[in-house]
């Protein structure tokens, strides 16, 4: 089998990392539309403040099992992109996450 560019595997499974913003984060919803490797589209749902590093495991879309009618899972994990160092924090900005901040504690 070769190797795939977007996702890892082990055994039936697969493992692949979706980046996501800030926002997508705090707001969820469909946050990002992953291709499958049969060249489906999947969204990727998740819960408002959901937390970067979790997983998101799409069930039976992986590699099918000899000799059953099985597949494997898809394993995404959620990672953060931080915004640039050319972002601007402005004072409004800072207000508005500490407020979150104080929310979420």
């Amino acid at each position: 089998v070769l190797d795939h560019p977007q996702y890892a595997r082990d055994q039936q499974d697969l493992f692949t990392t979706v980046t996501l913003s800030l926002k997508d984060f705090y707001v969820g919803g469909d946050v990002a539309e992953l291709e499958l490797p049969n060249g489906a589209k999947n969204k990727i749902t998740i819960e408002p403040f959901t937390n970067p590093g979790s997983l998101h495991v799409i069930k039976g879309v992986g590699l099918p099992y000899v000799g059953v009618k099985r597949r494997g899972d898809i394993h995404v994990s959620l990672k953060l992109k931080m915004p640039s160092k050319e972002t601007v924090l402005t004072p409004e900005v800072i207000s508005a996450l500490d407020q979150l901040e104080v929310k979420l504690s």
